[in-house]
């Protein structure tokens, strides 16, 4: 995997398609909130992923990382006094988030059905979400607690 993984990222990621409902339910949370893409794909290789949402319509800005991605999300949501939510598939992350964050909501998001039973959602996370439309009604009914 070590080997595999970056090189799939350096063929693949303009190719990959796009999870569904992915585009409709962040163009709708993006009228409430500012959207960013936080990924573990190597630095060389951010402009491919930026690609790739542009090629599908969206414009969201996007953050390299490495590694567990708690410290990150800190760095991102410091100062900033809105409801901040963090999505992910990997457990690891997910724990890693909510140490790091505690006011950040973590959603574990497993859209395939060959993850979906493999996965264990950490006991940090707020919700698992197999959906977009899910995570979208998730968020929608989180923000209503604080409006």
């Amino acid at each position: 995997m070590k080997d595999l993984l970056p090189e799939f990222f350096s063929k693949e990621t303009e190719n990959l398609k796009l999870v569904p409902d992915a585009k409709r339910a962040l163009e709708r949370l993006s009228e409430r909130l500012q959207i960013v893409v936080l990924t573990n794909i190597p630095q060389k290789d951010k402009n491919k992923r930026e690609n790739a949402l542009k090629n599908n319509g969206m414009s969201y800005p996007v953050i390299t990382n490495n590694g567990l991605k708690g410290e990150a999300v800190k760095e991102i949501v410091k100062g900033i006094r809105a409801k901040s939510f963090f999505i992910d598939d990997m457990p690891l992350n997910i724990d890693s988030v909510s140490k790091e964050c505690s006011e950040t909501l973590c959603i574990h998001f497993v859209q395939d059905n060959r993850l979906k039973e493999l996965m264990q959602t950490p006991k940090s996370a707020k919700i698992k979400a197999t959906s977009w439309i899910e995570v979208e009604n998730y968020i929608l009914e989180s923000l209503k607690k604080v409006d």
